[in-house]
């Protein structure tokens, strides 16, 4: 959808909250993708404060309000504003605690803030539901990039927390779901690392 028609029906439905929000997002997602931070932002802040006045369970029912979350945080991510991004995965995990991509990008700030305790907590959930029945239907062709990439990320928090066995169990654990050869020996240079 081009800009022009996305304000178009922005302001033919001006009045719906639900509506705005959707080419909100939308918008503000064109923008994003032209790294146009301070537009994008604009239009993604607009949208969040709009969304303040839903309730739950309409915010649940708006796909929207998770791409919401996740590109404002990219946002505050883009900014250099950790602090902020991690208060708005929270916000959108406390809606969507099941969100694999909120849980992602939460773990991965999360280790880049030397939180290693916190990332391997929300990497082990995504491990818990990829291998849910319910997930495991769901995911694409190449779910096993999914499968092998959380166990890896696990390896190397544990690694950086120098629980070498512990790192080890999950280096295995994606060695059996397809890990690349490249990765492999990022992690095998660790003398400390055990693996088979």
């Amino acid at each position: 959808m081009e800009k022009s028609l996305i304000q178009k029906e922005l302001l033919d439905n001006r009045d719906l909250p639900e509506k705005k929000i959707i080419f909100l997002v939308r918008y503000g997602a064109f923008y994003l993708k032209d790294n146009n931070v301070e537009i994008a932002q604009g239009h993604l802040e607009e949208a969040y404060f709009i969304s303040k006045g839903l309730n739950k369970e309409l915010k649940i029912e708006l796909p929207e309000m998770i791409l919401l979350y996740l590109f404002i945080s990219d946002i505050y991510q883009r900014l250099g504003n950790k602090n902020k991004t991690i208060e708005f995965l929270k916000e959108g995990l406390s809606y969507f605690p099941d969100n694999l991509s909120l849980l992602e990008n939460l773990a991965d700030i999360e280790f880049e803030l030397d939180n290693y305790e916190n990332a391997l907590l929300h990497t082990k959930e995504i491990i818990r539901l990829v291998n849910e029945e319910k997930y495991y239907k769901l995911l694409p062709f190449n779910d096993t990039l999914l499968t092998w990439e959380a166990y890896y990320k696990a390896s190397r928090i544990l690694l950086k927390m120098n629980r070498y066995y512990d790192s080890g169990f999950f280096y295995n654990k994606a060695l059996k779901n397809g890990l690349p050869e490249s990765y492999r020996e990022i992690l095998k240079s660790n003398r400390k690392f055990h693996y088979k």
